[in-house]
């Protein structure tokens, strides 16, 4: 007999007619709370660990009342998956004894030392509640992994109300009906107690969500690359009951060994709300067979489906879109749509500043597939910036870039943990690149990549010699890929006179004195040709110096000698180019002043003529290109690496950015938020 065909002093489980059952129902005692069960065996390892406040509520308190009210409701619809509710009750065990994500109350823990621990009590309360009720919890678990506590409440309200409707429908239009169908058909539940038996669901997620973490983030990693709808149908009672039942018989024939072909998007939503984790075998343009060793799932238990994304959206995963009449008092039903991938997901704030950093990563043209400089780069800063002296730490300008700490703190964890770990990391940073590029302010309000600092003007300003410069310009000519044969390089020299050099940008091929043995040819040297010209304070030309070795050799000396002759053919057409014209600055530099210009041999190609600039034979064909301003991340992180920039110097030209480029000032006041949250979340850990 039903554990639910009882029915207080009425001994018969058929009911005649309408007058009998109008008789027998002014006599019905509905109390629910009387009838209790053992719990199946595979479910004691949850009770034993389970404290005492906890259990006395799931086997006398108002959650036992609620899974005996709600199984009277559904029992007669659901399917009997009597293997599946073993499994589960071993995966709940499993969990449940496991001290990391299930620790003991002690009495430091005061007045709250029942409620510490994995809350199973509506997992106890429906095992107490006869062997029906489970698939009740299941189903709960089912609709808070996808809708929010508001939305799976208003589908529960509607789910009992039409359940009631049919019921009562069956009972006015048969002659003879089950007992227990009378008596489900009268039930009430208020909006409060189905909002606590959905609260008992998501606590128990997160719980085995810690605990499973490995495995969920596997099948998670599946279900985001997919695009399936959970149920075609409109009607909401009609889709969740057909969800509910085709995801209880897949998965029940699942755990008996039998594999199954996923077509559905509700039963890859159970396998993760559920924490069963069958092998995958998954089909895009090639097949892969994903293991995931569920000692659960027998053999031959695997579930074959093919990512599909036919949504176009890499983020929806399983999506379901339903009516919901009782998400207000007034109106038509709210349509509201729901999906399991990242962007609905409830997320640590940790978590969180994975997104974000992906919003800031955003704006810096880095590819997808190679992420990793980019927060090298980020740690970087982040590590110079937290080693500043505490002089320096107290001044304004500092706090204005305290928000490098948690980004360089995520970066760090990212690039620390092996390749195979970072992938459910990596779905958060992506998700803020596509999703939320607006996250710290329009388009417009953000600088280049790096906070500006691959702009080739402030990383030669901020470096302390020459000679640097000189090399950084070097590597970023070759980097930018311009048309720049013949070029040279101008530079003013330190000292009481305006003195400036000339070096070429590229090597020439010197004759080296030395031969190797067996050759007959002489061995030939790249070497970097340098020289200087001289200027008076109102920049006349007094002549011309030959210097006695080249500024930055590649493998030997300059022969300066034989160089030499060349020098004035290279000074007459660089003396009217060098001063003042037109060069690809953007706005984050001035344009300097200088004289005319008016040779046609020579033009400015990038730079400060004051200071130190390309200039290139005006005969060169192709423009150059405004992209060369910058650098991309990988090559700034080259030139970090070799020692070419600084990131001390990066990091005190970031300090002088921030403060002093007023159009930029809104997209730093949100960094400066997102560190504001940052202290508070540690301070109350």
């Amino acid at each position: 007999m039903s554990p639910f065909g009882q029915l207080g002093n009425v001994n018969v489980s058929l009911l005649q007619n309408k007058q009998e059952a109008a008789l027998a129902l002014a006599h019905i005692n509905f109390d629910f709370s009387l009838v209790k069960y053992e719990a199946p065996i595979e479910f004691q390892g949850l009770g034993a660990s389970l404290s005492k406040q906890r259990k006395k509520e799931a086997e006398d308190g108002s959650t036992h009342l609620v899974a005996r009210k709600l199984g009277a409701l559904f029992e007669s619809d659901l399917p009997v998956v009597k293997s599946l509710t073993q499994a589960y009750g071993r995966r709940v065990t499993e969990i449940a004894e496991m001290p990391s994500v299930n620790p003991k109350g002690t009495k430091s823990d005061g007045a709250f030392a029942d409620l510490v621990g994995a809350d199973g009590t509506t997992i106890w309360a429906a095992a107490t509640s006869g062997h029906g009720v489970m698939a009740i919890h299941l189903l709960a678990c089912i609709l808070a992994r996808i809708w929010s506590r508001s939305e799976a409440v208003s589908i529960w309200e509607e789910l009992v109300e039409q359940r009631k409707v049919i019921l009562a429908q069956e009972v006015e239009n048969a002659s003879t009906f089950p007992a227990s169908v009378l008596r489900a058909s009268r039930i009430d539940l208020s909006r409060d107690q189905l909002a606590n038996w959905d609260a008992g669901a998501r606590a128990w997620l997160r719980t085995a969500d810690e605990a499973k973490k490995l495995q969920q983030t596997q099948l998670k990693l599946v279900i985001d690359n997919i695009s399936l709808s959970v149920s075609e149908q409109a009607n909401v009672y009609s889709s969740v009951m057909k969800t509910w039942t085709n995801a209880l018989s897949a998965i029940n024939k699942i755990v008996e060994g039998q594999p199954q072909r996923i077509q559905d998007g509700g039963i890859l939503l159970a396998l993760s709300s559920w924490h069963l984790y069958p092998d995958m075998s998954v089909f895009d343009k090639e097949s892969h067979i994903i293991m995931q060793n569920d000692a659960l799932i027998p053999q031959g238990g695997m579930i074959s489906l093919g990512l599909q994304n036919n949504r176009g959206s890499p983020d929806d995963g399983v999506w379901w879109s339903l009516p919901l009449a009782h998400m207000r008092y007034y109106g038509e039903p709210i349509v509201s749509t729901r999906n399991s991938g990242v962007g609905n997901a409830q997320v640590t704030f940790d978590q969180f500043l994975f997104v974000a950093l992906g919003s800031v990563l955003s704006t810096w043209d880095v590819p997808a597939h190679n992420i990793e400089p980019a927060m090298t780069v980020i740690m970087h800063l982040g590590n110079v910036y937290g080693n500043f002296d505490n002089r320096r730490s107290k001044t304004k300008v500092y706090r204005r870039a305290k928000w490098l700490r948690p980004l360089s703190r995520i970066s760090h964890a990212f690039t620390s943990l092996p390749t195979e770990d970072r992938e459910e990391l990596r779905r958060l940073i992506f998700f803020g690149m596509r999703r939320c590029p607006k996250l710290f302010g329009e388009a417009g309000s953000y600088l280049s990549p790096v906070f500006g600092l691959t702009n080739i003007q402030l990383i030669l300003g901020s470096m302390l010699t020459m000679e640097d410069k000189i090399n950084l310009l070097r590597h970023w000519a070759a980097y930018c890929n311009a048309n720049l044969e013949g070029a040279l390089i101008r530079y003013r020299s330190n000292g009481p006179l305006s003195v400036f050099h000339l070096t070429t940008l590229y090597p020439t091929k010197q004759p080296d004195s030395k031969r190797k043995r067996h050759s007959k040819k002489p061995q030939q040297s790249e070497v970097y040709q340098t020289w200087s010209e001289q200027e008076t304070a109102n920049g006349q030309w007094i002549g011309d110096q030959v210097l006695d070795s080249g500024i930055l050799e590649v493998s030997a000396e300059p022969t300066s000698e034989s160089f030499s002759r060349q020098i004035p053919a290279y000074e007459t057409k660089l003396r009217s180019s060098v001063r003042d014209q037109a060069h690809p600055w953007d706005q984050l530099n001035e344009r300097p002043s200088g004289a005319r210009p008016s040779d046609p041999n020579y033009e400015l190609f990038f730079g400060n003529p004051a200071d130190i600039a390309i200039f290139r034979p005006k005969s060169r064909k192709g423009e150059f290109k405004r992209v060369c301003n910058h650098l991309d991340v990988v090559h700034l992180l080259r030139l970090a690496e070799s020692g070419i920039i600084s990131y001390e110097r990066l990091v005190v030209v970031l300090l002088e950015v921030v403060t002093s480029r007023k159009q930029f000032a809104d997209y730093f006041d949100c960094l400066d938020v997102l560190a504001r949250a940052d202290e508070l979340y540690a301070h109350l850990l």
